[in-house]
């Protein structure tokens, strides 16, 4: 199965849109309620309140939204050179990891389109190992406007900070256009708060401290069925980023670079999992780097052969099935 995610392009995109439709065709039918959350920004609360009673107009734009971000991402890695030309892998594996937690709207899907912006910013395009200031202001600009989809994406500056000193961001305009691009997002918010009737800078600033401090630890409503398929998404996940670290040695500098860009968004989903149920875990928060770490877990590193050895038909069938196996999961 994994081998018609090399070349054939035809029978890629019938994959995908397969995919698509398994993923999405239960809650088109029978849309699911937006639900609410503590840890929403204003820009979310904006964009669900008109969707508050057209459940299935939310799973609707969710599924576009999903399906952009996929494709856009598939570029972008095509781009840097981090996965193979022909292969739209990244885009199944993105589709699955965002449907199988949440089939509608959600604050993170918002989120994901930005991070995937982000991610283009801090990414080297040439043989410089380092970015100008105008990116970082841009980076961190995301940054800011991804905390008002979703408050505790403040802590995506931990991987931001990683990346950081790998590129030796250290100097004071470095610093400073990181806080300025922090900013960025809240300046014309606050203007318009200030100017609004009655003044609401009070209250959503008590409301963005109290998402922010109140943490809350829980455990979500789920079945076994949902409890295992969720286990061995966020196994397979945290497998391939495993095996993506070992192998990157491998690779050039630049690509090893780009590489853990995209991988650090791991450990923002990592960082950010208190301020949401513990479990199940949202594999939203994984579709970025899952995409590209699953994408090198599932493509081989060499070649297929016609006549492979022993070892190479174990290691190939072995991946298939637990390519099979992650569909399944995702598709419970």
């Amino acid at each position: 199965m994994l081998q018609a995610f090399q070349k054939n392009m035809v029978r890629q995109t019938l994959l995908v849109v397969a995919a698509a439709v398994l993923v999405w065709l239960r809650p088109l039918i029978d849309p699911p309620a937006l639900t609410d959350t503590d840890t929403a920004g204003i820009l979310w609360a904006l964009a669900a309140w008109p969707l508050a009673d057209l459940p299935r107009l939310a799973v609707v734009i969710a599924l576009l939204l999903t399906v952009g971000e996929a494709l856009w991402l598939n570029l972008l890695l095509v781009r840097r050179g981090l996965t193979p030309q022909t292969s739209l892998l990244p885009t199944l594996l993105f589709l699955l990891m965002t449907g199988a937690t949440s089939a509608t709207l959600s604050p993170m899907l918002f989120v994901n389109a930005i991070l995937i912006a982000y991610t283009d910013q801090l990414m080297l395009r040439g043989t410089l190992l380092t970015i100008g200031v105008d990116r970082v202001c841009a980076a961190t600009a995301l940054i800011g406007l991804a905390t008002l989809f979703y408050t505790p994406a403040w802590l995506l500056l931990v991987p931001y900070l990683l990346v950081a000193v790998s590129y030796r961001l250290y100097s004071w305009r470095d610093w400073t256009a990181m806080l300025l691009g922090l900013a960025a997002p809240y300046v014309p918010l606050l203007a318009v708060l200030y100017l609004a009737p009655g003044g609401g800078i009070g209250p959503w600033w008590s409301y963005a401290w109290h998402s922010l401090t109140d943490i809350h630890p829980s455990l979500g409503d789920t079945t076994p069925l949902h409890t295992v398929a969720n286990l061995v998404l966020v196994a397979v996940a945290l497998g391939s980023i495993v095996t993506s670290v070992s192998a990157a040695g491998e690779k050039p500098v630049v690509w090893q670079k780009n590489a853990t860009v995209v991988m650090l968004l791991a450990l923002g989903a990592a960082v950010m999992v208190p301020f949401g149920p513990l479990f199940p875990i949202d594999t939203q928060a994984l579709a970025i780097p899952f995409a590209f770490t699953g994408t090198l877990l599932f493509t081989p590193r060499r070649p297929y052969s016609p006549i492979p050895n022993r070892a190479a038909r174990n290691r190939r069938w072995l991946l298939n099935a637990l390519f099979i196996v992650t569909i399944a999961a995702a598709l419970c």
